[in-house]
């Protein structure tokens, strides 16, 4: 079996040039947070920013508190990390009248799942932290 394994080194050597194919890594989960708790998370942020849509954002400011603390407690708990930028963009965004009719909080869940799962593009984490 060594004399095998030479003779084969000794193959490559001469053939330095012989491209070999890479597999390409699949996306993995950074966390271990389930699809289901995703998609509560996500139902809460719509039913929250489409309640803003509908009263045009003046009774969202009492519901934006729950969700605040809702979302808040969610990600640090289960991330053990805090997305701070992000948050505080979507809570001050979801506090400015007539701009809270915007999605701010369905954008902010389906960013961390993207985050997540690992199908969001690197430009656009670089991008996020400034680093472009």
């Amino acid at each position: 079996m060594n004399d095998y394994a030479e003779q084969l080194n000794q193959e490559r050597a001469k053939n330095s040039n012989v491209t070999v194919k890479k597999k390409r890594k699949t996306a993995q989960s950074i966390s271990e947070i389930s699809d289901v708790e995703f998609f509560l998370a996500f139902c809460l942020a719509a039913i929250k920013d489409i309640l803003d849509g509908l009263t045009l954002g003046v009774f969202g400011w009492l519901i934006n508190i729950l969700v605040i603390m809702i979302l808040g407690s969610w990600v640090l708990f289960r991330l053990h990390k805090f997305p701070t930028k992000k948050f505080i963009t979507a809570a001050v965004g979801d506090f400015i009248p007539l701009v809270s009719i915007l999605p701010f909080w369905t954008g902010f869940v389906a960013i961390i799942f993207l985050e997540q799962k690992g199908y969001l593009p690197k430009w656009v984490s670089k991008l996020s932290k400034g680093k472009v």
